[in-house]
């Protein structure tokens, strides 16, 4: 196996479905490498950070889940000049999704309130009130013709079928059900699986008329259903029980043919190979017995993967597979009676890829994965880890099973025999696993870092069958690549941005007081890195030039500022705008209530003000209802400006914050101002904050003032409609500002009817 270096990911990541490309979310990037050479071919900026992602079956288009802003962004790997935003406003988005043609976006609000199936082609929508659920309770047809959507209405659960072309709704029907808890089509089609919250033992099967084909309880008490799996065939339905036991229907009766339990003691007479997990400081990778031996050589493992960490500085162990004999007592924690949803019944429920191998975990046996022989029903392996297992996965394409434990070894399993490999990257402990569509790479996360992983072919006496055609991706493995600030022609390089401390190298820095601050505690878990920056032009391709990046606004973990040793300051210019009145109020409580600045100057008239020291103290309880007025507080003035005199007068009040609120002229004062500043190597910050209604600045989503302009822009277009109405055959027209953009006419236009 080869392994690329580790990447770092703050959220998901997923490979495309034609397995050409892996997304991975970094804070509020979306970083798009192909699997073969593992270099950048796209990159995305969002507007919040990212919370899901899921890639559209034909693997050109992916969409990101801001559930925190809450909106949805899409993009497209082909058209990159091509954007979708979904915002629902109050209504929230708890999940979305893709439909099967992948043309549509699914939504659901928060609340379950309603689901909406957004067009990409028309930008036409539907609404399904009321979805049993968020993430679950939709589930698609395998020619992907129709959608089961679970709704709810006067107590009563209802399957809604849709056709994915028209999204009409062609029929529906209420089920027997307490509280639905999923729902999924058969493989082939012909079935709905319905399945009971955990307090009812309830599985149905419906057939798309709404007939209930057979209803199946294994018991009435105890709780119930806590997984459910068709087989790949569809001949097939896996149900797994808070009792402790899997159990599997046939397609045919829909009787159960197979009870599997999962003992805590396992015992004679057994078939099984138990596969125990053991800590030696001897170099062997694996060790059975025969016939159960696998040759590794076909492999290609390195030394290096079986000699542990390196960078340990005492002696490294080895991690082996033992066969243990039977009877054997296998590890088990009791769940707490007194505690809602206990961990115990079968949580993992898998299938290979042939239908033959179904493999299970018990939570109250969370070290303990047990795998199924379907064809003869019996037991054919038992792997017993040192660690709970976090994750199990089959390979897409041959009988290979793969799991983690939150270590730094990855474990295998064949029809062969077991075997572990260690992942040669320092401090990398596996916390979850997925496998691209044609099986030849794996991908591996730690918590805040990934790699991936090229899965060798092994030969055809280890899965007992055919192995499957060779792809490209298959003849190549995937080569580690070096991290450079280096422009190279086939990179792509992102701009180096300056830094404060480029400027001032030996500048202190202070914990942040938010660190300590109960009533913001919650800002520690979205400090801003210092490496985090946000490109000018959202989508930035291999060909193009190095772009200009922004580093990212935000509270960071460090601050270059003692709040005891602040005096602020704050300056309105040029015309009016609305909303200048609240950016004062929130700089004058931020700095105040957040970080504890008791020194903040208002300096009134604008930058004339600095020299004909027309000043104001400014406090939480001066500013407090200034934003429900007009105009600014602090006045405002035009013209010119001695950028000399107010330096000086900066220098002579001890001013070490300047916050400076206006338009283009205004802020080019403002770089001034900074120029004159660096030149006598003064110690103080200048922050612009840019005025304009017509939001025309790029990086920013929207600035302040503009959506009071687009109200009163949609004002004067329902006056002018009614005068045009008015007149046989009239015509009307509307002139907007904007300058040298034209979003308030944009945004207007969208916002109104009349147009």
């Amino acid at each position: 196996m080869e392994f690329t270096e580790s990447y770092k990911q703050t959220g998901p990541c997923s490979f495309s479905p034609n397995a050409r490309f892996i997304a991975v979310a970094v804070d509020y990037r979306l970083v798009i490498r192909d699997t073969l050479s593992f270099k950048v071919v796209q990159l995305f900026s969002c507007l919040d950070k990212i919370s899901y992602i899921e890639w559209a079956l034909d693997s050109e288009y992916i969409l990101c889940g801001l559930y925190k802003k809450p909106m949805i962004q899409a993009w497209s790997l082909t058209q990159p000049e091509w954007t979708c935003k979904i915002d629902e406003g109050p209504a929230g988005i708890a999940y979305a999704r893709w439909s099967p043609d992948s043309r549509h976006i699914l939504t659901t609000s928060d609340f379950q309130l309603r689901l909406i199936v957004w067009s990409l082609v028309n930008t036409a929508c539907v609404h399904v009130q009321g979805p049993k659920h968020a993430s679950k309770g939709v589930s698609f047809t395998r020619d992907g013709k129709f959608a089961a959507i679970c709704t709810r209405r006067d107590c009563k659960d209802y399957i809604n079928l849709l056709s994915c072309h028209t999204w009409e709704i062609m029929g529906n029907f209420a089920v027997d059900t307490q509280d639905l808890a999923d729902i999924e089509w058969s493989p082939d089609d012909s079935a709905i699986v319905i399945w009971d919250s955990p307090l009812e033992y309830k599985v149905l099967i419906y057939s798309p008329d709404g007939r209930c084909l057979f209803k199946y309880q294994a018991y009435e008490s105890g709780l119930g259903v806590k997984s459910v799996s068709w087989s790949p065939c569809g001949q097939f339905l896996a149900v797994g029980s808070y009792d402790q036991m899997l159990r599997v229907l046939n397609h045919l009766t829909w009787k159960t043919f197979a009870e599997l339990m999962h003992p805590y003691t396992v015992r004679g007479p057994c078939y099984a190979a138990v596969f125990k997990v053991l800590l030696s400081t001897l170099p062997i990778l694996m060790e059975v017995d025969e016939p159960l031996q696998l040759d590794m050589s076909e492999l290609c493992l390195s030394d290096d993967f079986s000699q542990g960490n390196d960078d340990s500085p005492e002696e490294p162990f080895r991690v082996r597979y033992e066969v243990m004999e039977v009877p054997i007592n296998l590890p088990f924690q009791k769940p707490p009676a007194e505690k809602p949803n206990p961990k115990q019944g079968i949580g993992i429920l898998s299938w290979s890829n042939d239908s033959q191998y179904i493999c299970t975990r018990n939570d109250s046996m969370p070290t303990v994965l047990w795998i199924w022989d379907i064809r003869h029903l019996e037991l054919t392996a038992i792997l017993v880890q040192k660690d709970p297992i976090r994750a199990a996965a089959w390979d897409p394409t041959c009988t290979r099973l793969v799991l983690c434990t939150g270590s730094t070894h990855l474990y295998m399993w064949t029809p062969s025999g077991a075997y572990c490999v260690h992942v040669p990257l320092p401090q990398f402990n596996i916390t979850d696993l997925k496998w691209n569509s044609d099986g030849s790479c794996l991908l591996l996360k730690d918590k805040e870092s990934f790699c991936c992983a090229a899965v060798p072919l092994l030969p055809e006496s280890i899965f007992l069958r055919k192995p499957p055609s060779i792809s490209r991706q298959n003849n190549r493995a995937i080569t580690a690549i070096q991290v450079s600030n280096q422009t190279k022609n086939d990179d792509f390089v992102l701009e180096d941005v300056p830094h404060l401390t480029n400027f001032l190298p030996d500048l202190p820095s202070y914990p942040n007081p938010l660190q300590k601050s109960q009533a913001y505690s919650i800002v520690k878990r979205t400090f801003v890195s210092p490496e985090d920056v946000v490109a000018q032009n959202v989508v930035i391709q291999k060909e193009s030039p190095r772009g200009v990046h922004f580093r990212r606004a935000g509270p960071r973990e460090k601050v270059y500022f003692k709040p005891e040793e602040v005096r602020a300051c704050i300056v309105t210019c040029g015309g009016l705008c609305p909303g200048i009145n609240t950016v004062i109020r929130e700089i004058v409580c931020g700095l105040n209530n957040m970080y504890g600045v008791q020194d903040i100057l208002g300096i009134e008239g604008g930058y004339k003000g600095f020299y004909s020291k027309n000043t104001m103290i400014l406090t939480p309880k001066v500013v407090n209802d200034i934003h429900k007025r007009g105009g600014t507080f602090l006045c405002t003035s035009r013209g010119g400006h001695d950028t000399h005199k107010i330096v000086d007068n900066i220098q002579d009040r001890r001013i070490n914050q300047v916050y400076v609120i206006g338009g283009d002229g205004t802020q080019k004062g403002a770089a001034l101002i900074y120029e004159e500043v660096k030149k006598r190597g003064l110690q103080v910050a200048v922050a612009g904050i840019p005025k304009t209604i017509d939001n025309d600045i790029a990086v920013i989503d929207k600035s302040f003032g503009f959506d009071t302009a687009v109200e009163e822009a949609q004002r004067a277009i329902n006056a002018a409609h009614v005068e045009v109405e008015s007149v046989e055959n009239g015509v009307g027209i509307v002139k907007l500002m904007g300058r040298y953009s034209g979003f308030i006419a944009m945004y207007a236009t969208l916002a109104s009817r009349d147009v």
